[in-house]
C-alpha cells in the first residue's frame, strides 16, 4: 500500500500552494503569466462550473468531483440533478472513484482542489495511491465567435503521473448515466464507434443522441453505466465492463501503463444532440446547433482535431483579463460572471418560413432556470445582456428584434417574454414565445 513517502512531481493543471477559498494569484497550464482565482476545497460549495455554451444546455461539474445539474437532454427548467460519480482510476486491483463521498462499498479521493474559471473546471485529486491525477474539463466558449460557442460538447483531459517507484498499470473509467428514461422515450440503441475516436453513441427517437468517446488508440472497453454498483466499478479493474441492451447510460474505460516519474494524458469527449424540445405550453422549438450538426458524432468530428485550438482560444480572453492591473477578486468575477450564459440561455431557430425570427434565430437569457425562469424581464436584462451586446452582438440583435415584434401600437414594449405560469403582469404586458416551467422538456 502507498505510504505517501513519494515526492510529488509538477502539479497539473494548476500549481497552488496558498490558502483555499480566497482570491489569489497562481500559475496554471496554458497561461503565460499568473492567473487570478479562488481554489476551493472539494465539497465546500454547493455547485460548480456549468460546462456548456450559448444555448447548448450544460453539465455541472461540482467541487466534490461529482456531476450535478444537467440540462443537455432538454431538462431545461429546472435542470435535472444527477448527483453521480463519473470518473475513476484503478491501479492494479485498487479502484478509486475521483470524488468525495463515493457510493457505499467504494473508495474515493482523500482530497480535491478545485479551480473554476468558466467555462473550465480544473481539479487535482489526492489519493492514497502512488499516482497524481489532474483534470481539465471545458466547453469551447470563445468571445466573438457565437457559432463555435454554440457547440454541444464537453472536453475532458486527465493527466496521470506515477509518483511511486514501480511501474503502474490500470484503467481510467468514465461512466455517464445519459438521459432520463421517460416511459414514452424508453427506446435507446447503442452503437460502438471506433473512428475517429473509440467509444459509444447512444441514439433515441426524434433524432436525439449523445456520444462518449476517447482519444486512446487501443485498449478501450465499452459497456453500460456502472451507477451505484460497487462490483461493477471494481470489475473494471480486471478488464470487465457490464453490458446491457437499451439502457441510456454508458461506460468507456482506457487502459494505461506508466513508468515511475512518467506522465500520461487521456482525453474523453462528451457530445450531445437533442435538437427539438417543447416549452410548457406545448410549443415546439429547435436548438440553433441543429444548423451545424446532424448528430452527436458530427460534433465529435468537429472538435477532435481542434482540441488545442479550442482550448487556446478559450484561454486567450481569460489571459487578457488576468493581465490587467486589477484586484484578484475582480479578475475572478469578470471571468466567472459569464457562467449564466451557459446556465440560463436558449438559442432557437425556426424552420417555418413565415416565422418572425431573424435568420440568426432568437436568443434569450432567463433570470434563472433553477429559481425564477422568467425570460428577459426589463429590470434584469439591462445587466445580464451587456456581455451579449459586447461579445455576441448578432445575438443581441435577435433579442431586440423580439422586443420590436411584440411592441404594442402605443409604444409599450413587453416587460418580459415569458413567465413560469404564463400569467400577465398586472401593469406590464408579457409576451411568451417561450414559456418555461417544470414541465418544459
Amino acid at each position: 500500500m502507498y505510504t505517501k513517502e513519494s515526492q510529488q512531481l509538477d502539479l497539473w493543471p494548476f500549481e497552488f500552494k496558498g490558502q483555499t477559498g480566497t482570491p489569489l494569484s497562481f500559475s496554471a497550464d496554458g497561461f503565460k503569466r499568473p492567473v487570478a482565482g479562488i481554489v476551493y476545497e472539494g465539497g465546500t460549495t454547493d455547485s460548480g462550473v456549468p460546462l456548456g455554451g450559448l444555448g447548448t444546455g450544460y453539465l455541472e461539474l461540482r467541487t466534490d468531483g461529482k456531476l450535478g445539474r444537467c440540462s443537455i437532454f432538454n431538462d431545461i427548467c429546472p435542470p435535472h440533478t444527477l448527483d453521480v460519480s463519473f470518473l475513476a482510476v484503478s491501479a492494479g486491483e485498487e479502484m478509486r472513484l475521483l470524488c468525495l463521498d463515493p457510493p457505499e462499498g467504494l473508495r474515493g479521493s482523500e482530497r480535491i482542489l478545485y479551480w473554476g474559471h468558466f467555462p473550465m473546471a480544473d481539479l487535482q485529486y489526492h489519493l492514497d495511491l502512488p499516482i497524481q491525477i489532474g483534470l481539465r474539463a471545458f466547453t469551447p466558449f470563445i468571445l466573438g465567435d457565437a457559432q463555435m460557442s454554440n457547440t454541444p460538447v464537453v472536453l475532458f483531459e486527465i493527466q496521470l503521473t506515477n509518483i511511486g517507484s514501480q511501474k503502474l498499470s490500470g484503467w481510467v473509467v468514465f461512466s455517464f448515466p445519459g438521459p432520463r428514461a421517460e416511459p414514452e422515450e424508453s427506446f435507446f440503441s447503442c452503437e460502438i464507434v471506433s473512428a475517429p475516436w473509440s467509444g459509444i453513441t447512444v441514439r433515441q427517437k426524434h433524432s436525439s443522441s449523445y456520444a462518449l468517446v476517447t482519444s486512446a488508440p487501443e485498449d478501450v472497453l465499452t459497456g453500460s453505466y456502472l451507477g451505484l454498483d460497487p462490483e461493477a466499478w471494481m470489475g473494471v479493474a480486471t478488464g470487465k465492463v457490464p453490458t446491457a441492451v437499451d439502457t441510456p447510460g454508458v461506460t468507456v474505460a482506457v487502459r494505461y501503463e506508466i513508468e515511475p516519474e512518467r506522465t500520461r494524458r487521456i482525453r474523453f469527449a462528451l457530445a450531445w444532440y437533442c435538437p427539438y424540445f417543447k416549452d410548457s405550453s406545448g410549443e415546439p422549438h429547435t436548438h440553433a446547433y441543429k444548423r451545424r450538426f446532424d448528430d452527436s458524432e458530427d460534433v465529435i468530428k468537429l472538435v477532435i482535431d481542434r482540441w488545442e485550438e479550442l482550448q487556446r482560444r478559450t484561454l486567450a480572453w481569460q489571459e487578457v483579463i488576468f493581465a490587467e492591473d486589477l484586484p484578484e477578486w475582480l479578475k475572478n468575477a469578470l471571468v466567472n460572471g459569464l457562467y449564466s450564459l451557459a446556465k440560463n440561455t436558449l438559442w432557437v431557430i425556426s424552420e417555418r418560413p413565415d416565422n418572425w425570427y431573424l435568420p440568426e434565430g432568437f436568443f434569450t437569457h432567463s433570470e434563472s432556470f433553477t429559481g425564477c425562469p422568467i425570460t428577459e424581464t426589463m429590470v434584469c436584462r439591462m445587466h445580464g445582456h451587456f456581455p451579449i451586446l459586447f461579445f455576441f452582438p448578432e445575438l443581441e440583435r435577435t433579442t431586440l428584434h423580439a422586443f420590436h415584434h411584440f411592441q404594442l401600437r402605443d409604444g409599450e414594449i413587453p416587460f418580459c417574454f415569458g413567465s413560469p405560469t404564463g400569467m400577465r403582469e398586472p401593469r406590464y404586458h408579457c409576451q411568451h414565445p417561450l414559456i418555461l416551467d417544470n414541465t418544459c422538456r
